[in-house]
């Protein structure tokens, strides 16, 4: 106060947002985009829609899709000079980057479960209602039967089910849970142009999956015929643990090159048993994760790239994993090289935009949002213990499949979670094919139109699901932009 000075400090994750603008020279703050829009002449940022349409990333950097409008750096704490009106960065310690990854911890089980199961407790602690929502996966299970083993029947617990798809739990997954408390939400109306436009609203971004169209119908289903005012989610689980079966192929690579042949040959051996992988693909792939590790970009949806104009073309080409290069620099660390990878899903795909719009769409109903699984303490436990403890036994989620001794092996131990059906495809092969073609051959700052039209036109016919989370990120960006903003 004497000095005229305002610290602003987020959370290493960027779990709640918090954005800036200034107006009269005066900067204001908020954790929504909303109010700092107002009343402002507005233009979207070119570098954000491009990364967006070629690689669904978005709010990971301190840009937003608005030029106006600025998101705070995570983990530091900057100074605000309100007598000259400079920010300045005071403190950077507590980032990401700053946390060591080189640790080989033996793991231990016992230790690990019981972090784990404080850290969720940490989680509990609320003067009302609490509930979580669950699928199939070990993540959200977990969290759920935990709960339920501390706050009884004061625990809810919430999963989808749609004709468009099968609930993830049906009757006899659910009677494994011993009889957990699941209400099933209903989320048929979620695909109309309507509602697309209702998240846009509240969240002011486009979003790169029709998935959050039911959780906003989860998340007002929640808030409307309950009372719990906290929602725990399992968000975080499949970047700490490596779920994702992408991340076979860097650990491997790892493997080959600490010379550990019979580790390496025992692990594709596993993932054959384990994950139910068939050992053809599993070198197929690899030898394809290989070859690109010096390539400009390993994403899969570069092949549309040629689709763009050309002055965007080659725009913003990134990397989802780490290059050769990359590992070069690291002075060949295995065990730093691996854990980056697992880190660049926190602080680049997927978290980021996944924990904003969480934060915007569970606020907008009155939840308090709360995600154990993104908490730095546990991260920092998780990243002192080898990589080699990720796909023990050729298990992905290994640790957190040997922590979660309350859940059924049916889940437990289940080397394919049931997954919904791709409604990105009935979005844009089925509802609105005809929406997509309007806004291809539009004029546009992004497509070659005769090349777009063409190879949507591919697509539609096969209905390929492998193409459809491009043209869903398609639909959604230029339904964002229909007021025709400038881009720039």
């Amino acid at each position: 106060k004497l000095k005229n000075y305002v610290y602003i400090y987020r959370d290493p994750f960027g779990i709640k947002p918090l954005f800036y603008t200034f107006e009269d020279q005066k900067l204001i703050i908020c954790s929504e985009q909303k109010p700092l829009l107002k009343d402002k002449v507005l233009t979207l940022n070119k570098e954000n829609c491009i990364r967006y349409l070629k690689m669904g990333i978005s709010f990971d950097k301190e840009s937003t899709f608005y030029n106006e409008v600025k998101q705070f750096p995570k983990g530091k704490i900057l100074k605000y000079d309100l007598n000259n009106g400079l920010i300045k960065e005071h403190n950077s310690q507590n980032t990401l980057d700053r946390i060591q990854l080189s640790g080989r911890e033996e793991y231990n089980h016992e230790d690990h479960r019981t972090f784990l199961n404080q850290t969720i407790e940490s989680h509990l602690i609320s003067d009302s209602e609490i509930a979580s929502t669950i699928s199939s996966g070990v993540d959200s299970t977990y969290i759920s039967l935990y709960m339920q083993s501390k706050l009884k029947d004061k625990a809810k617990n919430y999963t989808l089910e749609s004709s468009h798809f099968e609930c993830e739990l049906d009757e006899e997954l659910i009677y494994e849970l011993n009889n957990l408390s699941v209400k099933k939400v209903l989320v048929d109306s979620s695909l109309s142009i309507k509602n697309i436009k209702e998240v846009m609203n509240i969240t002011n971004c486009p979003f790169r999956t029709s998935s959050w169209l039911f959780i906003n119908n989860l998340f007002k289903e929640i808030s409307t015929n309950s009372k719990s005012k906290v929602i725990l989610v399992g968000e975080g689980g499949d970047e700490l643990y490596s779920g994702y079966r992408r991340l076979i192929y860097p650990y491997l690579f790892c493997l080959e090159q600490e010379k550990n042949n019979q580790l390496f040959t025992d692990s594709i051996n596993n993932f054959c048993k384990s994950l139910n992988i068939n050992k053809g693909i599993i070198e197929e792939k690899y030898f394809k994760y290989t070859s690109n590790l010096k390539r400009n970009t390993d994403y899969e949806d570069s092949r549309f790239w040629n689709i763009l104009k050309d002055d965007i073309k080659d725009y913003y080409s990134e990397r989802h994993l780490l290059s050769f290069s990359e590992f070069k620099s690291l002075n060949s660390n295995t065990e730093v090289f691996y854990k980056q990878n697992l880190r660049r899903y926190f602080t680049r795909s997927l978290i980021p935009s996944d924990l904003y719009l969480l934060d915007h769409l569970s606020m907008r109903y009155s939840l308090e949002l709360r995600v154990p699984f993104i908490d730095i303490e546990l991260y920092k436990y998780v990243m002192n213990i080898s990589y080699k403890d990720h796909f023990r036994n050729g298990f992905n989620k290994f640790m957190l499949r040997d922590a979660s001794v309350l859940t059924p092996n049916s889940i437990r131990w289940n080397p394919v979670k049931k997954q919904r059906p791709n409604t990105n495809s009935l979005l844009v092969y089925d509802l609105y094919p005809d929406l997509i073609k309007k806004f291809i051959l539009s004029d546009n700052l992004f497509f070659n139109p005769k090349l777009a039209i063409e190879t949507f036109q591919k697509d539609l016919i096969a209905k390929n699901s492998s193409s459809s989370s491009f043209w869903f990120r398609v639909l959604s960006l230029f339904l964002f932009n229909e007021d025709n903003l400038q881009i720039k």
